[in-house]
Formats: structure tokens, C-alpha cells, sequence
């Protein structure tokens, strides 16, 4: 039935991706969607429905082991050189990150001496939890980033309390390439600071200056040689969309078609809904040519390991 369709989709969940043969199963899925030409055109490709609602933000912008923003491999000369450019640094390193799968074995043995964990609980949620407490007792240094006293933070050396989603702004990346803006709710109390001004302020203190003065100036810097792959588009286009309450879409459209999402309805082109809040008449702009990119699901980018 799959090979035979005009065009088809697959779709996977975490059930998937955290199996024990997870990484196969996605290169199986991936495999028997190229084999059947279910790739490079429009209503088809292989989709890894994320188990965090910014999963995909978060790899597009580099959480990634072995890839810079834009999924823009390390070991490429060319990527080291661009980025450190850009990042004002002499050289990066041509070596990978490691993944989180791999810390109780690269504990054990040394390579891996401190992490920082920030928005992940693997004392809590990872597979051979006996393996992980083994190496969280090898580590020299844990520092844990959270808004819960998790079991993870428990273990920690140093915790940084962070802000919950309600308590910042920022852009959310959904699994069709669509970026959507939230605004903060509430203000932070006891002082508390968001991650990307904990990550700024140490960077500081270490010698690495990030003075950013909001997360438009933050994200500008981590994605500045991203444009030219499948990183999200220009700034200045994502910023004009969603300043007027639009999602923006990646890759940028040349040409776009209005498409408006209608309650209790399939999308259509031209249709028009009033916002209940404004009365304004909102829209989404989509690309006129559809482009599917086989995109893994990164689970152990939420958590970095420092060497």
C-alpha cells in the first residue's frame, strides 16, 4: 500500500525513537521512503514528531553533537572556518560532541569529566538508569540548569534555577518548519534570569563576552551562517511575519499563497477568520513548492556533556 500511493508520509513518535533500536528503525523508515520515491516532492517524506514542543528549534540552532546551526557538519574545514569567523575565535574544534547515550561509558573512562544539564532529567527518563548514576558518580562536575528540583538537580554540584516558558519570550520551531513567537506571561520573581542570559553571563565571566540585550540578538548570532542550508530563514523576513501575527516558514518562500487556518476546518487558500481577540484578520504564509528534509530526532541534544 506505502509503495504503491502517489505520494505518502511517514510519521514516527517517541515510541519509536526510544526504543532500543531506535536508531535503526529510523534508518529503516528512512531507507524504504527513499527506495520507494517517497522523498523530494510535495505531501510525502519521513517526520519524527518531536517529544518536546522545541525539539526541532533547538537542533535547527545547533543542539546537535557533530553539527553547527543549520545542521552544518564539524567536520567539514569549511564549517570550522565559517563559524569561527563568525564567532570571533581563532579555531574550533575538529572533533565531535559526544551524545548522551554514550556518557556512562566516556565517564567511566575519563573522556567526559563535568556536564551541564539544562531542561533534561536523565537521572529520571534515560534508558539503564543504573549505568547513568554510575557515571553521574565518575563525573567531577554536574551542573544542572532546570525550574525543578528534579532527581537530576538533586545529584548536582551547582544548580542554576532558571524561568519557566510562562516567564520568557522567544520562537518555537514546529515539525513543518513553522516559527511562532510566544511572549512572556508573567514576570520572573526572586530575580530568577532566563537560559540564555545564565549562558550569556558565564560565557562572560570565562572570557567569551555575550552581551545580548534580548533573544532576537542572541538567536542573530547563533544562526548568522546558518542561511545558506536548511536553517530557518533571514531574520529580517521572520521578524515581519511574526511582529504581525504570523507563522513564519522555512525554507523562505520567493512567492507565497495566503493561507488562513479556519476553526473546525481544513486550511484553503484565500479563506479569511477574524481574530476574536483583535478583530484583525490573520494569515500564515507558506511556500508556493513544498520541500520535506529527513531530519532525526534528537533526544540527546537537550543534553551537552563539556569535556
Amino acid at each position: 500500500m506505502y509503495a504503491s500511493a502517489k505520494s505518502a508520509a511517514i510519521l514516527w513518535g517517541m515510541g519509536v525513537t526510544q526504543f532500543y533500536q531506535g536508531v535503526e528503525t529510523v534508518r529503516s523508515l528512512t531507507s524504504l521512503a527513499i527506495l520507494t520515491g517517497n522523498l523530494g516532492k510535495p505531501s510525502v517524506g519521513v517526520n519524527p514528531v518531536r517529544g518536546q514542543n522545541n525539539v526541532q528549534g533547538a537542533c535547527d540552532m545547533g543542539a546537535l553533537p557533530d553539527t553547527y546551526p543549520g545542521y552544518q557538519y564539524v567536520k567539514f574545514p569549511e564549517n570550522r572556518e565559517k563559524f569561527a569567523k563568525a564567532w570571533g575565535v581563532e579555531s574550533l574544534p575538529a572533533h565531535t560532541g559526544y551524545r548522551i547515550s554514550e556518557l556512562p561509558h566516556r565517564a567511566a573512562h575519563g573522556e567526559v569529566r563535568a556536564a551541564y544539564i539544562m531542561g533534561e532529567d536523565p537521572l529520571q527518563t534515560d534508558a539503564e538508569l543504573s549505568a547513568v548514576r554510575k557515571a553521574f558518580d565518575d563525573l567531577e562536575l554536574v551542573i544542572v540548569q532546570d525550574i525543578f528540583m528534579t532527581k537530576t538537580a538533586s545529584a548536582a554540584d551547582v544548580i542554576l534555577p532558571s524561568t519557566s516558558w510562562g516567564e520568557h519570550e522567544g520562537v518555537y520551531t514546529a515539525a513543518d518548519r513553522g516559527f511562532q513567537r510566544f511572549f512572556k506571561a508573567v514576570e520572573p520573581k526572586w530575580d530568577l534570569k532566563t537560559d540564555w542570559q545564565i549562558i550569556s553571563e558565564i560565557a562572560t565571566r570565562m572570557g567569551y563576552p555575550m552581551h545580548y540585550n534580548n533573544t532576537r540578538r542572541s538567536g542573530t548570532s547563533c544562526g548568522i551562517c546558518a542561511r545558506t542550508s536548511t536553517a530557518p530563514p533571514t531574520r529580517k523576513w521572520v521578524s515581519s511575519a511574526m511582529s504581525c501575527g504570523r507563522a513564519a516558514m522555512s525554507p523562505t518562500p520567493i512567492r507565497e499563497r495566503r493561507i488562513c487556518l479556519k476553526r473546525s476546518s481544513i486550511p484553503r487558500t484565500d479563506w479569511r477568520s477574524s481574530s476574536p481577540a483583535t478583530g484583525s484578520r490573520r494569515s500564515i504564509s507558506l511556500p508556493t513548492s513544498t520541500r520535506w528534509y529527513c531530519r532525526r530526532c534528537a533526544r540527546s541534544a537537550t543534553t551537552r556533556a563539556v569535556q
